[in-house]
Formats: structure tokens, C-alpha cells, sequence
């Protein structure tokens, strides 16, 4: 009797032992996931982060890109009157003296 009783304990650690071992495990499991999932995260919101910087600088650009077309007829009629002031300063005129042909 009292044998049987140890035995029957001893079948229930071992049962015990075992359920414990696979708790174990699926802990083990679901740590290594959670830190899978946490690395990714992080990853993600690292990416996130260059992603929204790298917008910023592409709409600074875009602004700056936009101020182009409002300066650019300015600065071609500065250049045309540099332009004919050097062709001026090039060919003699009527007073020209030192122009030989």
C-alpha cells in the first residue's frame, strides 16, 4: 500500500516535472518572440525616423526649388545687361581710338 502510494507520487512529479519542462519551454519560446518582435520595433521606428528626416530635407528642397521660378527672371535680365555691357566694353565705338583693323 504505502508502496503504491510512493509510486503514484512519483508518477505524479514526473508528470509535474514534465508539464513544468514544457512551461518552461513555451516561456522560452515566447521570450525569444517578444525580443524578435521588440528588435523589429525598434528597427522599425529607426526607419521611421530617417524616413521622416529624409521627407523634411525633400520638402526644404521642394520649398527652396519652388523659390527658383520666382528669381530666375530677375537674374536672366541682370545677366543680358552684363552680357551687352562686356559686348559694349569689346567692339570700339565712334570715339574708339585704340581699335585697329
Amino acid at each position: 500500500m504505502i508502496i503504491d502510494g510512493v509510486n503514484d507520487l512519483l508518477g505524479k512529479m514526473d508528470g509535474l516535472n514534465d508539464n513544468s519542462d514544457k512551461i518552461e519551454q513555451d516561456l522560452d519560446k515566447r521570450i525569444a518572440e517578444l525580443k524578435d518582435l521588440l528588435a523589429r520595433n525598434s528597427a522599425t521606428n529607426r526607419l521611421g525616423n530617417e524616413i521622416q528626416d529624409l521627407l523634411d530635407k525633400f520638402k526644404e528642397d521642394l520649398a527652396n526649388l519652388k523659390e527658383i521660378p520666382s528669381t530666375l527672371p530677375g537674374q536672366i535680365q541682370k545677366l543680358l545687361k552684363t552680357l551687352r555691357e562686356m559686348m559694349v566694353g569689346s567692339t570700339p565705338d565712334e570715339s574708339a581710338d585704340y581699335w585697329e583693323e
